[in-house]
């Protein structure tokens, strides 16, 4: 997961500051789709190969679909979700702390 979220340091995300919300560009794809703002389900497997010293696999999956270029990562601002973008709003509410999609506790 560490190769995964190290895309961003090797390829930076064009940010537009005159919008409030980070596009998906077709870069940075596992990193953008592990952080991005309404997945809320995350998992991951990890496996050592036994052929190669020191090489592990791992695969991780989100409650969402790969992100489609242009579809938001993630909002902008120090303030918390914009509002009504926690969908579906049944399922989740704003953290107003982290300012972040969380799931409601029922």
């Amino acid at each position: 997961m560490e190769l995964w979220l190290s895309e961003i340091e090797r390829t930076s995300i064009d940010v537009d500051t005159t919008l409030r919300f980070v596009l998906y560009e077709n870069l940075n794809g596992n990193y953008s789709n592990l952080v991005r703002y309404n997945a809320y389900s995350i998992g991951c497997a990890g496996k050592f190969c036994t052929d190669a010293k020191d090489q592990f696999n791992i695969f991780c999956l989100t409650n969402k679909p790969p992100l489609k270029k242009y579809e938001t990562i993630y909002y902008t601002g120090a303030g918390p979700c914009p509002a009504g973008e926690c969908q579906p709003e049944y399922l989740l509410s704003c953290d107003q702390q982290s300012g972040l999609c969380i799931k409601k506790k029922h």
